[in-house]
């Protein structure tokens, strides 16, 4: 347990709390201090100038240890200071995340690696862990699953939540970190991706998770199992945060304004719609290899309903591989539909926030081209 939550800190609390808990029965909870959103980690400071307060604390925690925040390209550099590793304690980024539970994925995959490689710290607290906030409210899609139709039951677990249990789905509470199987792909610093390896206490099973969301091509890399470790290969997951392509925005010639799910909504069959560009997730579309046009991660571009013609409704649909969910990006700027050969058509060459998209007879017009990213 901690303290007030960023709010500061009493060093003299501390030692009080740690009397009050092992007075009652509780010397089992151990005592993380304190909290703090601070890149300095005076915390650190404050316990190695004072004996009692370092007795009673039990975990070193720190918010937001990893910068910058720039939404999906967040979280680069994940630090802590030569006071803060010196104390013998351990470390916790006890607070992180802030990010949209899908574009997030990325920087979750980074941070739980470099939290460790860059700052030595032992865990990776994302911060909220559900999102339950109405569409207009701010923090709205934050977290590792949103779940923000109480009335409905519908959630929507994210890349973030599956980029976190590369961690966790293998690697136990108790498993250690292995400097000398550690650290970054393709040279003595983080530009090319990163790994780690956790041992577990029988020291046998193992687990190593790469990460490669910044890397600039392909890589190979070669591990070599030593020191009484099992050599048995068990198991392979991967988890693409980055859909496989480039992606972005889709930003009309004429109106200026996003290809956009109303409301963020992850309701299948939702007709999409021109929008002020604001950079949410219900925006970002990624272009895959496969001629997608993804959003969420998981749910495709679609002409609807296998449509054909002219006013089809163009909606988002779980991905199928199907041929009305494949698109073709033009050098004019238009998308066309690999299976009805129509383009992609603010209805009526409107240009207002609201305006539905759909597919029409290619004629050239500015409503019927757009640049992604």
């Amino acid at each position: 347990m901690g303290g007030w939550n960023e709010h500061g800190y009493d060093a003299n609390w501390f030692p009080q709390l740690r009397s009050a808990l092992n007075s009652n029965g509780y010397s089992s909870v151990q005592v993380v201090a304190a909290d703090a959103n601070d890149s300095g980690w005076s915390t650190a400071n404050a316990l190695a100038g004072n004996p009692a307060f370092k007795a009673a604390t039990s975990i070193v925690g720190n918010h937001y240890a990893c910068t910058p925040y720039s939404g999906s390209d967040s979280y680069i550099q994940c630090s802590s200071t030569a006071t803060a590793q010196s104390l013998e304690l351990p470390l916790w980024s006890s607070e992180n995340g802030s990010l949209d539970y899908n574009a997030g994925g990325a920087p979750m995959a980074r941070t739980d690696n470099l939290v460790y490689l860059q700052g030595r710290m032992v865990a990776n607290i994302n911060w909220p862990i559900i999102g339950s906030v109405y569409p207009d409210v701010s923090f709205n899609g934050q977290g590792l699953i949103t779940a923000n139709q109480p009335w409905s039951g519908w959630y929507s677990v994210g890349l973030s939540t599956w980029a976190m249990a590369q961690t966790t789905q293998f690697a136990q509470p108790g498993w250690q970190y292995l400097d000398s199987s550690s650290g970054y792909l393709g040279g003595s610093s983080y530009t090319q991706g990163s790994y780690v390896t956790l041992k577990s206490p029988n020291n046998r099973d193992w687990s190593t998770i790469l990460e490669t969301t910044r890397a600039s091509g392909a890589q190979t890399v070669t591990f070599t199992v030593t020191g009484g470790a099992d050599d048995q290969f068990a198991n392979l997951s991967v988890t693409s945060v980055g859909g496989g392509g480039t992606g972005g925005p889709l930003v009309g010639a004429a109106s200026g304004r996003c290809v956009d799910v109303p409301s963020a909504t992850q309701t299948l069959g939702t007709q999409v719609q021109l929008w002020d560009c604001n950079g949410g997730a219900n925006q970002q579309w990624t272009a895959t290899s496969a001629g997608e046009l993804r959003v969420y991660g998981g749910d495709c571009l679609d002409g609807y309903g296998q449509g054909t013609g002219p006013g089809t409704k163009v909606v988002i649909w779980s991905c199928n591989g199907q041929a009305n969910q494949k698109w073709n990006l033009n050098a004019d700027g238009t998308i066309t539909g690999v299976q009805s050969g129509l383009c992609l058509d603010a209805t009526g060459a409107g240009t207002a926030d609201g305006t539905l998209i759909e597919l029409w007879t290619c004629n050239g017009g500015g409503n019927q081209q757009r640049s992604l990213g």
